[in-house]
């Protein structure tokens, strides 16, 4: 098989270079673990309050271990809406980015912008947040 591609390598390009998220150095990788035995009503609740803050247990434990802020919870219909409105933005950020490079794409340029600037104003209101809290999600 050493003549045969191996799946999902492209042609050209080594395992490493092909993208996906860039490794971590020493010093941010999180390589320890912490083992905290709960019984079935503390696993239930913190469960619960990670799900409430759209979290996993062990993100939800190590913000609130650190002392991060923890924001109010956005209400399911928000983070619907924020996550739907979020893949318009980015659509709409692709689209600006087209016509930045030449490419006409049937709208004009600085409307597109004032869209996308509209999209995230109306994303950071579902949050309950301003420009400064939640720039750039």
């Amino acid at each position: 098989m050493s003549d045969q591609k191996k799946k999902g390598q492209s042609k050209g390009r080594s395992k490493a270079g092909r993208g996906g998220r860039p490794k971590l150095d020493d010093t941010e990788r999180r390589s320890r673990m912490i083992g905290v035995s709960v019984n079935d009503d503390e696993y239930e609740a913190i469960g619960g309050k990670a799900k409430v803050h759209h979290m996993t247990r062990a993100f939800f434990l190590r913000h609130v271990g650190l002392g991060y802020r923890m924001r109010r919870p956005i209400p399911p219909i928000n983070y619907l809406a924020y996550r739907k409105l979020g893949r318009m933005a980015a659509n709409l950020n692709r689209v600006i980015l087209l016509s930045n490079m030449g490419k006409p794409f049937g709208i004009n340029r600085e409307f597109a912008e004032q869209m996308y600037e509209q999209l995230q104003s109306v994303r950071r209101n579902l949050l309950g947040v301003e420009r400064d809290d939640h720039e750039g999600n």
